[in-house]
């Protein structure tokens, strides 16, 4: 391996059309599942094709150099900036003039925040510290799509140097070194899957086997052929009854991938292994086997293969931003406009930038530079949106004044709290309290909202020596998956039931987003897990559960109750607040309340329904009569409206609490 130049073309594979027709059915589903996610509701799994594509390619490339001795780097690396730095260029530079235009400070901020992760390959790193994949507002990060690119990129910063190290040390034995790096990727994506959805899905350790599993395709082909079905000594026409056999198998495997799962599976997790699967028994059968040959080598296939990444990288912008603009998800109309403008990109994109690039003449160095100056240049000026040292393009305005201090209107840890020397677990405690008598709240962001109310509560009672516990649920260890799935956060479920054994404990009280459980709640297993945690932590004490809030991307999220318009065509910012429903709530959360009445019933808890106070005449609001924003997002409550409005928590933090 060295640093020259000293790659050739023979080095790369040879094209095979069915593989850009494999691309094909990557990207089709998910810009579907993004555009209609009604129709095609686990489009997500293109992302897993997508990575044993790349790395079955681009190992092919570099397991042919370290075969002949001319793998260069310089070369390895200025060609992959040569593929891929033009078009996301241009999709940067777009987005962040859109940008700059349509969003609001708070947004403007978060996207500089977007902007310098993307064009740092670390933008699934971001998403680790922020919300997942499918939360209420991830369709508000028009680049948070760029992950699975960082992942690709934080790979092959590493791959080519370990590659050549297996190869320098024993290359008799790289297949087996690559076949348990792939299996130890594998196991950390199932076991991480229990205990954080979010880390399973965007850190880099849990999801290299998906590309790993291309490379070990590479490496049978390049290194052991004989290993392949090309390699069996049978009859041709039985290799390739063999072959179609595979790739016909391969496709039922993607196809039930697309139209089988759902949103709610514990994806990636075992689940993937099935699209994964799928992909590399197509890429195995070879160019000839049948589906290979009729279905993926057709033309419009091919075409769509050949822009799928300028098409990956146009499509999400272009919805995200229309979801952003209509405040919420756009007609059908509009979604189909979009989708239909992302192809009309991608094509003009590939035809106009790609390719000129593509027969660029010029020395790597020269690439390197050209490519990479402009790259850094907007991870500076996403770090200087991002620290709002760039000016927004609207002047103050008092309704976005008004919108910006609700988005940061947030009170956790309450005043007057410290933390607890635990080791595991995060917890806090009045600092005042005498211990007389205690209660300990439980949950995650949805028990940190009533944050306001607590220490409101607290402070008019200045007599009270009554002890509160505070224990947010952490990203990093999600205890209501540890406890449906049985394993995981072991140290943290054990000091917690250490605190919830004091004896001056009296109630035990659990705030948790339900609605993301949805799935696992509907398993009659998981319930009886959850009332058993439940009657384990309370262990006899006085047990409350709170029900969710109304939460509603479409009606509730600040956003969504202001028309914004685009300054330079001579738009205007008005209020248009949106009400939701008490009978859209009833129905949307339906099926969880149906389950939580059953572990009430099964633990003798006292269910907590805050839409009871929050709603009225059939109605919850977003907006009050003076016009101010009573969330912080689609699915927590400001501070200011907590402290007002909250009053089904005063009665937890009296000495006898009214059932």
């Amino acid at each position: 391996m060295t640093l020259q130049n000293t790659a050739s073309p023979s080095l790369h594979p040879d094209y095979r059309p069915d593989i850009d027709g494999l691309r094909a059915l990557a990207i089709l589903p998910v810009v579907l599942f993004h555009a209609f996610p009604e129709i095609m509701r686990s489009g997500f799994v293109g992302v897993d094709i997508f990575f044993v594509i790349s790395g079955y390619l681009i190992s092919t490339i570099l397991l042919r150099g370290l075969q002949s001795g001319r793998l260069g780097l310089l070369d390895f690396y200025a060609r992959r900036a040569k593929r891929l730095f033009p078009a996301l260029l241009l999709v940067l530079a777009c987005s962040y003039g859109f940008a700059w235009l349509a969003l609001f400070p708070r947004e403007y901020q978060q996207f500089g925040r977007h902007l310098a992760a993307g064009a740092g390959y670390a933008e699934n790193l971001l998403l680790l510290q922020e919300s997942g994949y499918f939360d209420l507002q991830s369709q508000l990060k028009p680049l948070m799509h760029l992950w699975s690119l960082s992942v690709e990129e934080q790979f092959y910063f590493v791959y080519p140097v370990l590659l050549w190290l297996a190869w320098a040390a024993r290359k008799s034995a790289m297949g087996w070194a690559l076949g348990g790096v792939t299996v130890a990727s594998f196991a950390l994506n199932v076991i991480q899957i229990r205990t954080s959805t979010d880390m399973a899905y965007f850190a880099p350790h849990t999801r290299f086997w998906e590309l790993l599993a291309g490379g070990l395709l590479a490496y049978l082909h390049v290194l052991r052929p004989a290993a392949l079905l090309s390699g069996l000594r049978v009859h041709p026409q039985a290799r390739l009854r063999l072959a179609s056999a595979a790739s016909v198998l391969g496709f039922v495997l993607i196809f039930l991938s697309v139209f089988a799962f759902t949103r709610n599976e514990l994806y990636p997790g075992w689940w993937a292994a099935i699209p994964v699967t799928g992909a590399c028994l197509v890429i195995l059968a070879g160019p000839r086997a049948l589906v290979n040959r009729t279905l993926l080598s057709s033309r419009p296939l091919v075409a769509i293969g050949l822009i799928s990444y300028p098409l990956y990288l146009w499509h999400w912008p272009l919805l995200s931003f229309g979801r952003i603009l209509c405040n919420a998800t756009p007609a059908p109309a509009i979604q189909g406009a979009l989708f239909a403008a992302s192809f009309a990109l991608a094509w003009a994109t590939n035809r106009w930038v790609e390719t000129p690039f593509k027969h660029w003449p010029a020395g790597n160095g020269t690439k390197l530079t050209v490519l990479c100056l402009p790259l850094a240049a907007f991870f500076g000026m996403g770090l200087l949106t991002a620290g709002e040292h760039l000016p927004w393009q609207v002047e103050s305005n008092a309704l976005v004044v008004k919108l910006e201090t609700a988005k940061k209107d947030w009170k956790f840890p309450p005043a007057g709290f410290v933390a607890l020397p635990t080791d595991r677990i995060y917890a806090l405690r009045r600092a005042s309290q005498a211990s007389a008598e205690k209660v300990l709240f439980l949950g995650d962001s949805n028990m940190e909202q009533y944050g306001a109310r607590i220490e409101y509560k607290l402070a008019a009672s200045p007599d009270s020596t009554l002890g509160v516990l505070l224990v947010p649920i952490q990203k990093n260890c999600d205890i209501l998956n540890a406890v449906f799935s049985g394993q995981g956060c072991e140290t943290q479920l054990d000091e917690l039931f250490t605190l919830a054994r004091d004896a001056s404990l009296t109630r035990v009280v659990l705030v948790v987003a339900w609605i993301k459980y949805e799935k696992l709640l509907a398993e009659p297993a998981n319930r009886a897990k959850l009332s058993q945690f439940l009657n384990t932590l309370a262990q006899g004490k006085r047990l409350f559960v709170f029900r969710n809030i109304p939460a509603d991307p479409d009606n509730l999220a600040p956003d969504a109750q202001i028309s914004r318009g685009l300054s330079l065509a001579g738009g205007t910012i008005a209020l248009q607040p949106r009400v939701s429903t008490v009978a859209g709530y009833n129905a949307r959360f339906a099926d969880v309340d149906a389950v939580l009445r059953k572990v009430a019933l099964e633990t003798h808890a006292t269910l907590v329904s805050p839409v009871n106070t929050l709603c009225g005449a059939g109605t919850c609001p977003a907006v009050d009569v003076d016009q101010n924003f009573l969330y912080v997002d689609a699915g927590h409550l400001t501070a200011r409206y907590v402290r007002q409005a909250a009053v089904f928590i005063d009665p937890l933090l009296e000495k006898d609490p009214v059932q």
